[in-house]
């Protein structure tokens, strides 16, 4: 993984997250210890790449005749650690033994205080006299002097000073081009010292090279080209799969995208060519992005890491670690735009190893469980742990830089990210084959649910068929039954009025005709008259609510005028009464309604106002809007509110009655009668202050059901 800027040395590892695919088991080839073979194998190409530990380190003067270049001055380096970083090239140069020859390149890994001086010594034959660049490939270096011969006005080539480096911009280079470039002018013949001092707060690696112009020019231009090919090919990889991964919902394929993305930005890095495009942003920025890059490139490798191998359900503890990491990789963005980088940089390359060491045997327990891709991942992921793993302890300083670092770290790299794909493909594909065939079996589980929900509902549809044909029946002899019995009622109903018009005629006479009857003979003839009159008006309730039972079903609508069908009732109850009943108001008002249930609406009203009060009775009429209105009110105890509603239920009866007659079905027949001709009915009353039933009924015939929408009752 590469966060940290690697120059020439390699890309970054930057894993990404783990797919989540490859759930499903299925057969791969080989067995189980052909794994580590190829890891046995990889670790000794790798091992072979590196310099002999054995090597015994002296300085030898380099010398140049006619090669173009490249001449690398590994194994004619010379070190002086500089650990207060107060040393002059004047001192230096006054103690030669003050320097310790080197074997290969320079590598001290993370080296925050003092500097570092390099010594190489030159000679030019005739032929190879004249102008040489210093290619210094220290991608980690803040600042860099180079103490060498250069062309003056006047023709000699006295020593100079340049400095260079990370912290400097890229116009302080000899040559504008991705590495530290240093012009150098050699006499024939004349044995020459270059010193170099490197200091910075990232790790400290070095391998000076030297070209001849045209020589240089050629290899940058297939630099430039390689560069833009695999950075180009990065690019539509991590367009493409952020673009599916994003589209299909695989959280796999997204991390991918974003590792490729990452892995593209930090070879930009390293290589250099990110400074060589912000040469006009200050170095100090460039640096921070840098860092920011290297961190952002670890956390999406440790993120598409744990996606591919922890899967929800497995390896939890490890997919916590990983997201932790990841986590730290992503805050220490933040820490490196703040300028921190190298307080977070160890501690993030301790964890790249650490990884290094890990994936092997993760991708080796995928293809023990013989998982789809598990070769794709094994493959990818080991073989690019190894390289990493040699990069990174170049990094940290513990392994000198190798040639075969160069392109092997970028080879082994473009390898694994082709890998890694190809599993993700694979898992992909798994999981397209059994979400396929987890398909054909619920297509037919679906289809033997049909079959057996068609039988039930068969079923269902005979039992209700059977059940609706009974209920029928039962409605049936339940109309047959309510129709007797209002028959019944009709019946005796009137049976009763004829013996009771007899008693009613016959105690009528007898008061006439018996003026000397005693006392108590009339005041008992005067209880048989209000106890038949109390039957009379009992059953002439029930016969009315016979009626508006039969009527619910349809009313007779017809053209009346209620105003005389009142006023003809309030005289007609006054007469009988003896009472005084005043009425007021309108003398005609013509609407439609059924006249016979309208009249019981008056008499119900009007007889309960007679019947609760012992003073007169006030009847009003009057219109409002398109209807009219009636109010009966009374001087009688009263009602109380919280019986307001309850007086219009059937049967129910005032505990303030008493004794009076009744019921308790006139109000409800009230309520109906009115509801049934799209009007309200309103009572205001209280305890001591009388009531007043009001009623309010459209002149025209409603439309629809005449419940659903009635004005509010008009309150004389």
């Amino acid at each position: 993984m590469t966060s940290f800027p690697a120059g020439r040395l390699g890309r970054p590892l930057l894993f990404g997250r783990t797919l989540t695919l490859g759930a499903a088991h299925g057969p791969c080839p080989g067995h189980a210890g052909a794994w580590l073979a190829l890891f046995l194998l990889l670790a000794g190409f790798l091992a072979a790449c590196l310099p002999g530990s054995s090597a015994r380190a002296e300085e030898s003067t380099v010398l140049l005749d006619s090669d173009q270049g490249p001449v690398r001055l590994a194994g004619h380096l010379s070190v002086y650690r500089d650990a207060e970083g107060t040393a002059t090239i004047e001192t230096l140069a006054a103690d030669p033994s003050a320097f310790t020859p080197l074997a290969g390149d320079f590598n001290v890994g993370y080296s925050a205080k003092g500097a570092w001086w390099l010594r190489v010594r030159l000679m030019a034959t005739p032929d190879g006299a004249g102008t040489w660049y210093l290619a210094i490939n220290a991608p980690f270096a803040d600042v860099i002097d180079v103490y060498a011969p250069d062309a003056a006005p006047d023709g000699s080539n006295p020593t100079v000073h340049k400095r260079m480096g990370g912290l400097l911009p890229v116009s302080a280079r000899d040559l504008r081009t991705n590495t530290q470039m240093a012009r150098i002018v050699l006499e024939a013949d004349e044995e020459t010292e270059v010193y170099l001092r490197l200091s910075g707060a990232r790790s400290l690696s070095a391998t000076p090279t030297l070209w001849r112009l045209p020589a240089f020019v050629r290899h940058l231009t297939l630099d430039v080209l390689m560069a833009a090919i695999a950075v180009g090919a990065a690019a539509i990889t991590c367009i493409g799969a952020l673009t599916f991964g994003l589209w299909l919902g695989i959280a796999p394929f997204v991390w991918y995208g974003a590792y490729v993305g990452a892995t593209a930005l930090v070879f930009l890095s390293n290589s250099g060519f990110l400074a060589l495009m912000l040469e006009n942003v200050p170095p100090s920025t460039v640096l921070r992005i840098h860092g920011m890059v290297g961190c952002l490139s670890i956390m999406t490798g440790a993120f598409m890491i744990r996606s591919v191998f922890c899967p929800p359900g497995r390896l939890r503890i490890m997919g916590l670690a990983l997201a932790f990491y990841g986590a730290l990789a992503g805050a220490s963005v933040l820490v490196s735009a703040a300028g921190y980088y190298s307080l977070v940089a160890p501690a993030l390359m301790s964890g790249v190893l650490l990884l290094a060491l890990i994936l092997p045997i993760l991708a080796a327990l995928r293809v023990k469980r013989r998982e789809p891709a598990a070769w794709w991942y094994f493959v990818g992921f080991s073989g690019y742990s190894i390289a990493t793993l040699w990069f990174a302890l170049v990094v940290l300083g513990f392994l000198p830089p190798a040639s075969a670092l160069d392109w092997g770290h970028q080879t082994v790299g473009l390898l694994h990210m082709a890998a890694v794909f190809g599993g993700l493909a694979a898992a992909l594909r798994a999981g397209m084959r059994e979400r396929r065939i987890l398909q054909a079996r619920l297509l037919s589980a679906s289809e033997r649910s049909t079959h057996e929900l068609e039988r039930a509902v068969t079923q269902r549809t005979a039992a209700l068929e059977a059940e609706v044909k009974a209920r029928k029946e039962a409605e049936a002899a339940l109309r047959v039954a309510l129709r007797e019995q209002r028959n019944f009622l009709v019946m005796v109903s009137h049976e009763f009025r004829t013996p009771l018009a007899t008693v009613r005629a016959a105690i009528a006479i007898i008061e006439r005709g018996s003026d000397a009857m005693n006392e108590r003979l009339q005041k008992e003839a005067g209880k048989i008259v209000r106890a038949v009159g109390r039957l009379s008006s009992l059953i002439d309730t029930f016969l009315t609510e016979d009626l508006v039972n039969k009527a619910t079903m349809r009313l007779e609508w017809g053209q009346m005028d209620f105003a005389l069908v009142v006023r003809a009732i309030c005289r007609d109850r006054a007469a009988e009464s003896a009472r005084a009943i005043h009425v007021s108001g309108l003398e005609t008002a013509p609407i439609m309604g059924d006249q016979v249930l309208l009249s019981s609406v008056v008499e119900n009203l009007v007889g309960n106002a007679l019947k609760h009060s012992e003073a007169d009775i006030f009847v009003s009429l009057g219109s409002h809007e398109d209807g009219v209105w009636l109010q009966v009110a009374d001087t009688g105890p009263g009602i109380d509110p919280a019986e307001h509603e309850a007086i219009f239920e059937r049967y129910y009866r005032s505990p303030t009655a008493g004794s009076r007659p009744g019921a308790g079905i006139g109000l409800n027949i009230v309520r109906r009668v009115v509801e049934m001709h799209g009007g309200e009915v309103d009572v205001d009353s209280a305890r001591g202050k009388g009531s007043t039933f009001s009623v309010w009924l459209p002149r025209h015939r409603p439309s629809g059901d005449a419940r659903t929408a009635r004005p509010q009752t008009v309150k004389a």
